[in-house]
């Protein structure tokens, strides 16, 4: 006699369906946190290899402006006797004027002076000044580049390199009339390139903070590459940076090179090449006295 049970899915079946499911279900997770992991870390690297480009861009402004000076114009501001020795001379103002500048007194007037300046105040300058000027006379820099605007390294001979772990370097790199010393370093113990930038006018020179990170121990970090007058006219950074997955288990690492020239301190050392040549007679400013202290290792 017919019935009309319905029959389901027995226990059995179920439990085959349910772990066939879960087979499935955990392939379709670890496939999904694959590329969870995997896009983490495309995005990290592209993340560390960006950062490291824009510091590398930085470093080849500065290295650019090596050497570099603007000139600087001012005005006498209170009536002042000549004299055979050295005096203070009041100024409208003294900003960017360093000791052993060579000043002209009265450019372009009837009776002009050259002065080398033994001290810069705040407001004052001071030098031998034998001619007496009245309040408003013109005083006028024209500025010469530092031959020495990348530190050469002891030892460095003319035409020739040299591979560095840390890059000294100054010059006028902003818009305030200040010259900057700047210093990069490779930090072994943290894996990083520091960064430290002073005034030239402040006594002592800033702490480093980092600057680059995960930058691999390989060399060469600076090179650094001299003209016929020993002058550092160029040099080539090489950074080896590392990338690391979320998930810790696979690294990898990106090789960031460029090779960076001055030409502030490439015209220096023709300057010199003609006046040793030539005769001529205009003078270099000698390194300041705070970049010989500040850029012993």
């Amino acid at each position: 006699m017919p019935t009309n049970t319905e029959h389901g899915f027995s226990l059995v079946e179920l439990l085959i369906t349910s772990l066939v499911l879960l087979v499935l279900l955990a392939g379709i997770a670890t496939v999904f946190v694959t590329g969870v992991n995997y896009y983490g870390g495309e995005q990290r690297t592209a993340q560390i290899n960006g950062e490291a480009r824009t510091a590398l861009d930085i470093m080849a402004m500065e290295i650019a402006q090596a050497g570099a000076r603007r000139d600087f114009n001012t005005t006498v501001s209170a009536d002042l006797g000549g004299s055979a020795t050295s005096q203070d001379v009041s100024v409208a103002s003294s900003t960017g004027f360093q000791p052993g500048d060579s000043v002209t007194v009265d450019a372009g007037g009837l009776n002009p002076e050259t002065v080398q300046l033994t001290a810069v105040g705040a407001g004052s300058i001071r030098g031998i000044f034998q001619i007496a000027r009245a309040t408003g006379t013109a005083i006028r820099f024209y500025s010469m580049p530092y031959i020495t605007g990348i530190v050469p390294p002891a030892g460095l001979l003319p035409n020739s390199s040299v591979s560095v772990t840390a890059l000294n370097f100054y010059g006028d790199f902003y818009p305030d009339g200040n010259v900057y010393y700047v210093e990069y370093k490779y930090d072994s113990a943290n894996s990083q390139i520091t960064r430290s930038i002073t005034p030239l006018s402040q006594a002592s020179e800033n702490p480093a903070e980092p600057f680059i990170r995960n930058v691999q121990n390989v060399a060469p970090f600076f090179t650094l590459y001299s003209d016929n007058e020993g002058a550092v006219t160029s040099v080539s950074v090489g950074l080896t940076v590392q990338n690391t997955w979320k998930n810790k288990t696979a690294t990898g690492t990106t090789r960031i090179q460029a090779r960076m020239g001055a030409p502030s301190v490439a015209a220096a050392s023709v300057i010199l090449t003609d006046n040793r040549l030539y005769g001529t007679a205009f003078p270099l400013p000698a390194t300041p006295a705070n970049v010989t202290a500040w850029s012993v290792p």
